[in-house]
């Protein structure tokens, strides 16, 4: 039985594929660079996120609701459907190792920390592993649950700081460059671009023809869920302070009390984290898996799916050895890779399809 999932659904598995990472290190990043106007980098970003989620619906569009690679195989011929296949396989596998890097060091150095990385990632790839062999339509039914929890939490985050806020933060605004306000908000663009992962889940969606909306609503729902962490980030530590702070989104929720009734409210939203944070290393594993086996035209798949989860531990303990190697990544490699895979890749087989979609009346015509 082919797995369905609903466009909600859809929408809320880009948005985890997303935001669990985003607001770990991308704040701090973006207000480097524009300081307490990283919200009009933030708007920036989702605009220009916002047409990559219409690149990515275009070429959905074309798709009758084949699987990624069958399709391409299809309009371009075996060797370009396994060759992109391959490309995005690539693609997924090294950004799950990131992923599961930055997880890593987030919890060895501030939940954690006297647990060994061996240990960590192990419960990781069990959890992965379990999910990605269920599917994508059991991965997505408990990410409702998890998102629908999260969603009240940060509202209630919000209510909290409310009395901590300080809106001079804010001020003057647009005193930074035009320059420095693009700058901000290229990783901010880099992680939304992420929303590509559409092409791989287009075929389990009961309604395919919604792609387009579905992806322009998930890089929109992320960008503003980044622009209030950012926004409240700034308002309540202000721009010089955030950008010494490793995670200013998880300092910011670890000030919250309420009154003398209940302290350390930031275990709960940590807590809910890690969920997202699995949720979000399941659905690459899932993609990497689905994307290898079916480009290399494998039948019998399942063996496949604990030998690329025991190659992804393998390549994570070994590729990222330092957190300092992590963070330099993160703040000056990422987004080049982020945008090289999910924009140019796109494009390329955008333009591609549409080549053949020409040469191919052509070609009847004659």
């Amino acid at each position: 039985m082919v797995q369905k999932i609903t466009s909600i659904q859809c929408i809320m598995l880009i948005m985890s594929s997303i935001t669990p990472t985003f607001i770990l290190t991308v704040p701090s990043i973006v207000v480097e660079s524009s300081g307490q106007d990283a919200w009009l980098s933030i708007l920036l970003a989702i605009a220009a996120a916002v047409l990559i989620a219409w690149l990515i619906g275009a070429i959905c569009s074309m798709n009758p609701g084949m699987l990624l690679i069958d399709w391409l195989d299809s309009r371009l011929g075996r060797l370009a459907g396994s060759l992109f296949g391959l490309i995005l396989a690539f693609y997924y596998f090294t950004n799950e190792t990131i992923i599961i890097r930055q997880f890593i060091n987030f919890m060895s150095e501030n939940v954690l920390t006297r647990t060994p990385a061996y240990a960590i990632i192990t419960v990781a790839l069990l959890v992965m592993l379990y999910s990605a062999n269920h599917g994508i339509e059991v991965i997505a039914r408990i990410n409702m649950i998890i998102s629908l929890i999260t969603f009240l939490t940060i509202l209630v985050t919000i209510i909290l700081l409310l009395n901590k806020v300080q809106l001079p933060f804010l001020l003057p605004i647009g005193e930074h460059s035009i320059r420095s306000i693009i700058h901000g908000s290229i990783p901010p663009t880099a992680w939304l671009s992420e929303v590509a992962i559409l092409l791989v889940l287009l075929p389990y969606l009961k309604h395919p023809e919604h792609a387009s909306l579905i992806g322009i609503w998930s890089v929109i729902a992320s960008g503003i869920e980044l622009l209030l962490f950012v926004v409240a980030a700034i308002v309540i530590f202000g721009p010089e302070l955030i950008t010494i702070l490793a995670y200013p989104t998880f300092n910011m929720v670890g000030i919250l009390k309420l009154g003398n009734l209940m302290e350390r409210i930031d275990v709960l939203f940590i807590s809910l984290w890690i969920s997202t944070m699995y949720i979000k290393m399941s659905i690459f594993m899932f993609c990497s898996w689905h994307c290898f086996v079916h480009s290399c035209r494998i039948k019998n798949t399942r063996p496949f799916l604990p030998a690329i989860g025991l190659l992804t531990a393998l390549y994570t303990l070994w590729s990222w050895p330092k957190t300092t190697e992590t963070n330099h990544f993160n703040r000056f490699s990422l987004s080049p890779d982020l945008l090289t895979f999910n924009v140019v890749i796109p494009l390329i087989i955008w333009l591609c399809c549409l080549a053949a979609g020409i040469r191919a009346p052509r070609a009847k015509g004659r």
